[in-house]
């Protein structure tokens, strides 16, 4: 007798392995597919027909067309289940309070992209409120805690504070040398020999601050840092 094919079904950080019982009982699951480091839920239900639950959208379950009424609604009550478990999960939990706290991070590395031009051509203004946008607005050391909070293993948690620390006195160092030129007077290019030092001072700090937080950054979940990128991509910072 030819066996139904399983049916899987992948939800964040958790997988549901779906597969007829009752005359194929005997056919176990040969190649279960699963991603390192999930749960794994065996889920069963009896039917002779080949109707069976598929994935529509990440969030999204549809069911094939049944003409049994009955198999129907039992279902569409399995599938209900299902999602409200997703939903109220904490796993689920975890990946919104993730790509939450990601989403103002990477918009400060968007924003801090023209600081080195705004540095390089002496406007010290706007290169500040870029600065100040990410650390009052955006929340820059708040949202690196959260993600440092959630992160999984104790190595990227030391790594992603001591970023986090680094960053936050940078970004203040940052500030301050791009305070101080405001008071000394400016030539047409708005650069003197007299400011040049606090100039090479703020691109220092700079520089620390964009190479940490791409590390920063790397530390985080691939499928979470992809979410909130997509995101803050859609995101125009008001600065603008």
């Amino acid at each position: 007798m030819q066996h139904s094919k399983s049916t899987i079904l992948c939800c964040r950080d958790w997988t549901l392995l779906f597969q007829p019982v009752c005359v194929y009982l005997s056919n176990p699951l040969r190649y279960p597919t699963c991603l390192s480091n999930r749960k794994v839920y065996w889920v069963h239900w009896s039917s002779r027909k080949r109707t069976k639950l598929q994935v529509g959208h990440r969030w999204q379950l549809s069911i094939h067309k049944t003409s049994n009424q009955k198999h129907q609604r039992g279902y569409l009550a399995l599938v209900t289940l299902i999602g409200v478990y997703c939903f109220a999960s904490p796993v689920f939990a975890y990946n919104a309070d993730m790509e939450s706290a990601l989403v103002p991070i990477i918009q400060c590395r968007q924003l801090l992209d023209p600081v080195e031009g705004y540095l390089n051509n002496g406007n010290w203004d706007k290169a500040r409120t870029s600065v100040n946008y990410c650390t009052r607005v955006l929340r820059l050391k708040t949202n690196m805690k959260t993600v440092t909070n959630l992160l999984s293993e104790d190595t990227l948690k030391d790594k992603a504070i001591e970023y986090t620390v680094d960053i936050d006195n940078a970004m203040s160092q940052l500030d301050a040398s791009a305070y101080t030129p405001n008071f000394i007077p400016s030539d047409a290019r708005g650069v003197t020999d007299q400011n040049q030092k606090y100039q090479m001072q703020a691109k220092d700090f700079y520089h620390k601050v964009i190479q940490e937080l791409d590390a920063f950054l790397d530390l985080s979940p691939g499928e979470e840092l992809k979410n909130a990128q997509d995101k803050a991509s859609k995101l125009v910072p008001e600065v603008y």
